[in-house]
């Protein structure tokens, strides 16, 4: 357990590992109800229709074609998978070798590495998430709202 922390709070990892836990910790205000799951989404569908082209993020998520995924969910995949290969190249690599100064532009390198590394491994993950919640319409009866019905939300789940 000391080396995993060792590790985990390490330079270049420690960067995954904030941002991990800060994603943690917004999925676990998402499952107390107090925020929404789609709160950073970006409708690239509606900017399509206007002007023919999108810009920035929302063009981003419409050539990778997760348009349909919350931008929560892309980062929180995108955020585990660079710390995993990162930990990884910490583990195996960066501790055996002495680096002195240079480890912190090396680990800089590892830190954008890691994230080009983590893009396609999670993009196959919530265009499935995706295709789940198109094909119950995206609409799930979750909660008990105003007059004792349940609440309508978009529906991000497996249907496991």
């Amino acid at each position: 357990m000391e080396l995993f922390l060792q590790t985990a709070l390490s330079f270049p990892t420690a960067i995954y590992s904030f941002l991990l836990c800060v994603a943690v910790i917004y999925w676990l205000v998402v499952a107390a109800g107090l925020l929404e799951v789609d709160l950073l989404d970006v409708e690239a569908d509606s900017m399509m229709e206007g002007s023919g082209q999108t810009e920035g993020l929302a063009g981003l998520l419409y050539k990778l074609k997760l348009d349909g995924v919350p931008v929560t969910l892309v980062l929180t995949l995108l955020f585990f998978f660079a710390w995993f290969a990162c930990y990884f190249i910490e583990l195996w690599l960066l501790r055996h070798l002495p680096l002195g100064i240079l480890r912190y532009p090396l680990g800089l390198v590892i830190i954008a590495g890691a994230l080009v590394l983590a893009a396609p491994l999670r993009g196959n993950l919530p265009a499935a998430t995706a295709a789940v919640s198109q094909s119950r319409g995206g609409q799930q009866q979750i909660g008990i709202g105003p007059g004792g019905r349940g609440a309508q939300r978009p529906c991000y789940c497996h249907s496991w």
